[in-house]
């Protein structure tokens, strides 16, 4: 690192303000496994701002099978607090991909918003209640491109079309994602997959491109699928394991946690990765949503 800031110098002044440690509401710590990204303090003051600091925490974002439309709850007399929660929400994403698609859904209603939005904007705050300390875990690791998508086909139940979701990972650290609802209706759960495949290859070639001109080498590029939907409390625990979603090893306080380590999650995550075939054009019955006794979104 010291060698890139140097050679960087001679080509515009650059300042080494030392190593990372809070820029702009990214909490960065580092270890002996490697580094760990989180928002804990912008969470917080989020919470404060939605007067939701004593709510109790949920195990998920949103509820198993839930489907957002205009048409649903009352209109809220005043939308600027839905907004601006949102809003905040979206920043949060940055380190909180386990969001992305809860997010992405009350997104779609910021120029209407009703009760039910609100209701469901405040459990995605209460799920981040219970889990403000987690973010993204980059490990020590290969740089093995893999990529995982998915879409929910027809899932919006306002104009039937439906939602893209995937996520790139250098090894077993994720780095790019996103949660998108797709341009055009879909015929088919075939032809949704597939556009879903597009739009990850598209941003999966462009990693690719930027790691050449890195000089870093690279290999065959596995695209696998993973779930779009609202998920049950057992699996959105487990796909939250699988993509690093991991607590801060290190309180604000400066405590070491007694908790999994970064480490041994890399290592599941490898051996996953790798158990994957090249292409799942299609969604399994693995990936949809199903309900059980035990169930918070």
């Amino acid at each position: 690192m010291l060698h890139l800031i140097k050679h960087l110098q001679f080509d515009s002044p650059l300042k080494d303000l030392g190593e990372l440690s809070y820029f702009l509401g990214v909490h960065a710590v580092r270890d002996s496994h490697g580094l760990h990204l989180s928002q804990s303090k912008y969470i917080s003051e989020l919470l404060h701002r939605a007067r939701m600091v004593g709510a109790k925490p949920s195990s998920t974002p949103t509820t198993s099978g839930s489907k957002l439309s205009r048409f649903d709850g009352a209109p809220l007399p005043n939308g600027i607090e839905y907004r601006q929660i949102v809003g905040a929400l979206q920043y949060c994403t940055l380190t909180r991909l386990d969001i992305a698609f809860s997010v992405n859904q009350l997104c779609q209603f910021m120029h209407s918003p009703t009760s039910d939005h609100w209701t469901a904007a405040k459990r995605v705050l209460r799920y981040l209640k219970g889990t403000i300390d987690h973010g993204l875990s980059f490990p020590k690791s290969s740089l093995k491109l893999h990529a995982f998508c998915d879409s929910d086909w027809a899932g919006n139940p306002d104009d039937r079309r439906s939602t893209t979701g995937f996520g790139i990972f250098l090894g077993p650290c994720l780095v790019s994602w996103s949660a998108k609802k797709q341009p055009v209706v879909a015929r088919s759960s075939t032809e949704a997959e597939y556009r879903a495949m597009a739009i990850t290859t598209a941003d999966l070639y462009w990693i690719r491109m930027l790691l050449k001109d890195l000089h870093v080498p690279w290999s065959h590029l596995p695209l696998c699928g993973v779930t779009m939907l609202g998920l049950s409390t057992p699996r959105f625990s487990l796909l939250r394991s699988k993509l690093l979603v991991t607590p801060c090893p290190i309180s604000l306080r400066g405590d070491v946690k007694e908790s999994i380590s970064i480490h041994d999650s890399a290592d599941l995550v490898g051996k996953i990765a790798s158990s994957f075939p090249i292409i799942i054009p299609t969604a399994t019955a693995e990936t949809k949503s199903t309900s059980t006794s035990v169930m918070e979104s």
